[in-house]
């Protein structure tokens, strides 16, 4: 296996350089598209030019038989058939019309009475639209159902699914050794880890303005990181890593504020129940390596989330990968699910780990937003029910 590594300083360092970045590709794009339209133009105009030709100097049968050959179809379209994707289908947006309200039944006021120049009638308040909608509500293979959900003033989407509730057994924190039930209400679940894409998103202000960023309280985004905090092993498409608890929190919180709806980390018992998905908690090697990317299989790095097998409720890389953030059974905050670092005999649904001060690099000031030792650290969102 080959693996591709980004140079860490491609990392955008601030939220200006991120749109400069994505600014300059948007700029050559449209370049592009400038170009392709005045090919299409010059075609156009060339198309017409010999067709007035030929009506001059050739018969009118002869005119009639160029039309029909060339069936009215403009040399523009066929260059712009000519660049569109194969295999995409366009999307027709239209706009759904208003139907005209009846006139109104009041009668004519009297001449002597003139209509008042102001209503007593509240005025009309601006609607203020739904920050996050739910585009569509689908069905996966496993039965469940699947939320698609977009961010406002952005263009990131991800989904949840909704699992259904039941009991899981759990160790008792205050019997050491011992055990008990845990009821689990019905809960929405991230169908992947979070990723860069939705991380930057919220680092970088990208969900604002320039000048609501300006306005926006530094303690509630993330610090700039010490380095490239995805290590290079890859960013579009990859889980978000070396996240500490607080930055996982916090994005939580944004996440809620953004949609109306209730966001969180797990409970380690939320997220045992869906790693799990009704199976055993330990997995065989070979089956474990077609759901998981661990050290056997992973080449010291992350990759792309969903690569692997869903599992029964069609949740990818609950196990491997990144490790995920919950709210542990005994109180503290836990990483669950093991990582590409961990080996296959280690990782399973009951696989956690507190963390440590190794976590922290000492030759760096400590974050309560990056784990600049922690590479292995993600996480993944629940959305109450």
């Amino acid at each position: 296996m080959i693996i591709v590594k980004r140079d860490v300083d491609m990392f955008p360092r601030s939220r200006s350089e991120w749109i400069k970045t994505t600014g300059s590709l948007t700029l050559i794009l449209a370049i592009g598209a400038l170009n392709i339209v005045s090919v299409a133009q010059a075609g156009d105009n060339s198309s017409k030019a010999m067709s007035a030709k030929k009506r001059v100097t050739a018969a009118p049968k002869n005119t009639a038989k160029s039309t029909s050959k060339n069936g009215g179809k403009s040399t523009a379209k066929s260059a712009l058939q000519i660049v569109s994707k194969p295999g995409v289908k366009p999307v027709v947006k239209t706009a759904r019309p208003t139907p005209a309200k009846p006139a109104s039944a009041k009668p004519t006021a009297p001449a002597s009475k003139p209509a008042p120049a102001k209503s007593d009638a509240p005025s009309a308040q601006p609607v203020t639209p739904v920050a996050s909608i739910a585009s569509k509500v689908t069905v996966n293979e496993g039965g469940t159902k699947v939320m698609e959900e977009k961010i406002s003033k952005t263009m990131i989407t991800f989904k949840m699914v909704r699992l259904p509730g039941g009991t899981i057994t759990m160790p008792d924190a205050k019997a050491p050794g011992g055990s008990k039930e845990v009821a689990i209400k019905p809960f929405w679940i991230g169908e992947k880890e979070v990723s860069w894409d939705e991380y930057d998103a919220y680092m970088f202000k990208l969900d604002m303005t320039d000048a609501e960023a300006a306005k926006v309280d530094v303690k509630l985004r993330p610090s700039l990181p010490y380095g490239a905090p995805d290590r290079g092993y890859g960013h579009e498409g990859y889980p978000a890593i070396s996240i500490a608890r607080n930055g996982a929190e916090q994005y939580c919180k944004w996440l809620s504020n953004k949609t109306g709806k209730k966001y969180r980390l797990p409970t380690e018992a939320e997220w045992e129940f869906a790693a799990r998905a009704g199976g055993d908690v330990q997995m065989k090697p070979e089956e474990l390596q077609s759901v998981a990317w661990v050290q056997e299989n992973s080449n010291d790095t992350t990759h792309p989330l969903g690569e692997k097998k869903a599992n029964a409720w069609g949740l990818y890389d609950m196990l491997g990968n990144a490790g995920e953030w919950v709210q542990g059974y005994d109180g503290d905050w836990v990483l669950k699910g093991g990582s590409f670092k961990e080996t296959a005999a280690k990782v399973n649904a009951q696989w956690r780990a507190k963390q440590i001060n190794a976590w922290h690099d000492p030759n760096k000031p400590k974050s309560n937003w990056w784990l600049a030792d922690g590479p292995f650290a993600g996480f993944r969102v629940l959305c109450e029910d």
